[in-house]
């Protein structure tokens, strides 16, 4: 009797912004403050991005420049949902149906991002 065939990788991981949802969270927020916070996030944005400082560095100072409250991450997680790319809901149950554990990742945010990994059964 033939074994049936095994998923050709057991753990997928997905990034959350701009991958599974079409908005970059912390952009998300930096848009709803004042237009000099926006252009610094985005500046900043850009400096780790060239290899100009560190990454880590970079998310602590967006994230101290935005201060998110708790109504503002309540609505970034809307905002995922959203914003989920078409099909991805499709995608997930596809990949659990093979018996590919999956997984999300992201940079921070996490509290905004659970409605969305309990959205795709991660």
């Amino acid at each position: 009797m033939p074994l049936a065939p095994s998923p050709r990788f057991a753990t997928v991981v997905f990034d959350a912004d701009s991958t599974l949802a079409t908005i970059e969270g912390i952009d998300w927020l930096a848009e709803r403050r004042a237009p000099n916070v926006a252009h610094a996030i985005a500046e900043l944005t850009t400096r780790a991005m060239n290899g100009e400082l560190p990454i880590e560095q970079v998310y602590a100072a967006r994230i101290a420049r935005i201060l998110p409250t708790r109504q503002d991450m309540e609505s970034l997680a809307q905002a995922y949902l959203a914003h989920m790319v078409p099909d991805v809901d499709a995608v997930f149950a596809a990949l659990h149906d093979a018996g590919v554990r999956t997984a999300i990742v992201s940079g921070g945010l996490r509290d905004a991002l659970l409605p969305l990994a309990a959205q795709l059964g991660v």
